[in-house]
């Protein structure tokens, strides 16, 4: 009886227990730690792409297609500068639109996952657009300077500058 009495002083005597729960209600607070944790997972994506590009690990060969693709693509926009600079912006603008921005598209998609180079993709393809599109031949010439810089940048963050040509 004693040890029952004492159990129930000490009880009797105790703060209340503060203990740190999560936040489930807060949807603003956990929109926030999702993204947070979203984006450490993307850039140790991209540390550990830049470690094995820096260790001189190369790609795969079922990467090869998709190599072939931006290969591809780098042709026809060499392509299409000659037009422009021919001064054939409805050429270059046909040019633009050919299944080589499928094969492209399909390629950056599949090399890397990561929302830095989905940024990077995604102007390259605002360029391509932008040729078809264009007015004038300042205008197609502008939107191609566009479409290659962006190219040349998603290539180099993806580490496959060596293996393009004409870059």
């Amino acid at each position: 009886a004693l040890g029952l009495l004492g159990a129930s002083a000490a009880v009797a005597g105790a703060r209340p227990a503060r203990a740190l729960l999560p936040d489930d209600d807060d949807e603003v607070l956990l929109q926030r730690a999702k993204a947070r944790r979203a984006s450490r997972i993307q850039a140790e994506l991209q540390a550990e792409k830049d470690f094995a590009v820096r260790e001189g690990f190369t790609r795969t060969l079922a990467d090869q297609k998709e190599l072939d693709a931006v290969q591809t693509a780098v042709n026809e926009l060499i392509t299409i500068g000659g037009m422009l600079d021919a001064g054939d912006a409805p050429a270059a603008s046909a040019a633009a639109g050919g299944p080589w921005v499928a094969g492209l598209n399909r390629a950056t998609g599949l090399i890397d996952k990561t929302d830095y180079l989905k940024e990077e993709a995604s102007a390259i393809f605002t360029g391509v657009q932008g040729i078809q599109q264009a007015r004038s031949l300042d205008d197609s010439k502008a939107a191609f300077v566009t479409a290659v810089t962006s190219l040349q940048a998603w290539c180099k963050t993806a580490g496959i500058t060596g293996q393009i040509q004409g870059l």
